[in-house]
């Protein structure tokens, strides 16, 4: 069902606003609304206070990243929040200063040591264009004696001082010059000359193709600028330790950074919605939505820890509410099917509860082994009703259970446990003549039964969806389109369907149903032309309605995947047991089947799960809702403990 709201009004003073913000967080039942402007009442502009908490958010995310990095953290399948007092639900000030500092310098070792490997990268690439000059003796930017001039430059490819002096030709009579080193890539040459020759020696230079290097000139010989280079790498290479050594330690704080953001989102939170209140110089307004059944409770919890006034309103029919479900353990699981479609609109009911039964039982029939069924039902019932969980994950694991006890069901009708299993097993390796009959039918050896039976249960749900129909319509005072629009065409589908079923049991049932058919017909063809301003019009519009006949014809044939998804269970999972047994009996056959059965099975279960839940979802939301659900809702989002980290606990 769908929670009934009810409007809230709070006034107090602005020494209990603190206080009344942080009860209501807590609650987890108010949704805060824009209080209208009024004379006397000033907004509050917190902007500033929400980008702080942002920026501070962002850096704590980094920080705990960086952490997650150098000190992964063990988590098991689904993450659970620690539980906390809700003693820890604010941070002092010097509490919070001290955890920024924390996170600040969490980012800033980081950033120092991205820096410093980057740095040391470039030095080790300084090192490699160097180290070929480290036999010149003198320092690389030696300028030579009063009257001469030195330079380095080197040569592409490996030459020797004859080749070197035919590239020079008549220049080298000006030039003194020693060859420095010579590999394949490059010949490295020191040369000197008379300063007054110097233009004319580099000119000479460059024409002979030599080039300058490539890195800077030192006042030190290469040998030692590469020692000193290699100290300066040692310093960087020791402070990164450094930094490192403090995010390794820092990563024992981790659950009191981890604390620190829990309350940055709960602070933003709050002050996002202390944006939405009004205020004079002494009191404060705010306005919002509340569940009626958390009403009373609110207005006991404000007046009991304040001096607020509370006061309670009905919604205006013009009004757009909030939408909360409020459903019993079956039909919550699968609330967030619904949502993830969309949330009711205004004058739409709640689907869960009917959807529900039909969500569990066509998953069942597309799933339809008892086998996998078990599997299902006792993995995601552990996980849903057992084990540690957020209640998001229980409700799926839960939805995911009672699917499994569907497809239990149906597997037994069907007659299939892990496929044909349990003949072949005994067969095989017992020499026994075991036997699962099916309750039912054999889907491989009928199906035209099951699949008119999957077209008819079909049938029956988009019947039960135009009675939806029907009922908001009328709910909502268009009695006329309920009864001409929705209530023509339940005669014609029930009357088809009375009829089908006549053409089998015989009898007066056949009659009734052409009468229901017929009757529905007449019906549509004299009250769907109605807009129309003309006879004609009318006449004809009301014989084209007819046409949408195909429509539902269509989307009752949709229905038959309930019969080819489940027929393909069962198939595929009997080829698997086939293969497995290949080998026959005795030990070298037994281990080959193990082999093939575990891992076969294995793909069919989550192949033809997902499959299930794929088609299943796609029965509702395209066959289903579009007979009587219009959307458009919007979830009802109160101020909360939206922690990430942390369960806030009054024990």
């Amino acid at each position: 069902m769908i929670a009934k709201m009810k409007t809230i009004t709070v006034i107090g003073l602005n020494s209990d606003r603190k206080e009344v913000m942080e009860l209501l967080q807590k609650s987890s039942s108010v949704e805060f609304t824009e209080t209208e402007k009024d004379d006397g009442l000033n907004s509050i502009d917190v902007s500033d206070r929400i980008m702080q908490f942002e920026r501070y958010l962002t850096a704590t995310e980094q920080a705990l990243s960086i952490l997650e990095e150098f000190v992964p953290k063990k988590t098991g399948l689904f993450s659970v929040r620690k539980p906390a007092s809700s003693a820890k639900y604010s941070m002092k000030p010097d509490e919070a200063k001290t955890m920024g500092d924390l996170v600040l310098k969490i980012i800033n070792a980081q950033k120092k040591m991205v820096e410093n490997k980057a740095e040391i990268g470039r030095l080790n690439g300084k090192i490699a264009a160097i180290m070929p000059w480290k036999a010149l003796d003198v320092p690389s930017n030696f300028g030579g004696t009063d009257k001469t001039e030195t330079a380095l430059y080197f040569l592409p490819g490996e030459h020797n001082e004859q080749e070197i002096s035919e590239i020079l030709g008549d220049t080298e009579s000006k030039l003194y010059y020693e060859i420095v080193s010579a590999d394949k890539d490059a010949t490295r040459v020191f040369f000197l000359f008379l300063k007054k020759d110097k233009e004319d020696a580099e000119r000479a230079l460059r024409e002979s193709g030599f080039i300058p290097p490539t890195f800077g000139l030192s006042s030190k010989t290469p040998n030692k600028k590469i020692s000193q280079i290699k100290e300066t790498i040692k310093e960087l290479e020791n402070d990164i330790k450094q930094q490192q050594a403090f995010i390794l330690n820092s990563a024992k704080r981790r659950e009191e950074i981890e604390l620190f953001y829990d309350h940055l989102v709960l602070r933003r939170d709050k002050y996002q919605d202390l944006e939405k209140l009004k205020k004079t110089d002494t009191t404060f307004i705010l306005n919002g939505y509340v569940p009626e059944y958390r009403a009373s409770h609110i207005e006991k919890l404000l007046t009991k820890h304040t001096s607020a006034y509370v006061e309670f309103g009905d919604i205006p029919d013009d009004e757009e509410a909030p939408v909360l479900f409020r459903n019993n353990g079956f039909s919550k699981p699968v609330e967030g099917i619904t949502s993830t479609y969309s949330m009711p609109g205004k004058t739409d009911i709640d689907p869960n509860g009917i959807m529900a039964f039909f969500y569990y039982l066509f998953f069942g029939m597309m799933f339809s082994d008892a086998g996998y069924g078990l599997l299902l039902a006792l993995g995601a019932g552990y996980l849903g009703f057992f084990a540690k969980a957020e209640a998001s994950t229980k409700n799926s694991m839960r939805m995911f259970c009672y699917c499994g006890i569907s497809t239990t069901f149906w597997g037994f009708m069907y007659g299939s446990f892990f496929g044909n299993a349990i003949p072949v097993v005994g067969n095989l390796f017992f020499g026994a003549d075991w036997v699962l009959k099916p309750i039912w039918l054999d889907p491989v050896q009928e199906p035209l039964m099951l699949l008119i039976f999957s077209i008819g249960i079909g049938l029956l749900q988009i019947i039960i969806g135009l009675i939806l129909k029907f009922y908001v319509l009328w709910r909502s005072g268009e009695k006329l389109s309920a009864l001409f629009d929705v209530g023509f065409w339940l005669l014609v589908l029930t009357g088809i369907s009375v009829l089908a079923l006549g053409l089998v049991t015989g009898g007066i049932v056949t009659t009734i149903g052409t009468y229901m058919a017929i009757t529905g017909a007449v019906g549509l063809v004299l009250t769907q032309g109605r807009s129309s301003k003309n006879i004609i019009g009318k006449l004809f519009g009301g014989i084209l309605s007819l046409y949408d006949i195909t429509s539902y014809v269509s989307d009752a044939l949709s229905y038959s995947r309930l019969m080819a998804l489940g027929l393909a269970t069962g198939v595929i999972a009997q080829v698997i047991n086939t293969m497995g047994s290949l080998a026959g009996g005795g030990p070298v056959g037994a281990i080959l089947f193990i082999v093939v059965f575990v891992a076969g099975h294995a793909m069919n279960f989550a192949i033809n799960c997902l499959g299930a839940y794929v088609h299943t979802n796609r029965l509702q939301y395209v066959e289903f809702f579009s007979k009587f659900y219009e959307g458009g809702g919007r979830a009802f989002t109160p101020l909360k403990m939206n922690t990430k980290y942390f369960e806030f606990t009054e024990e």
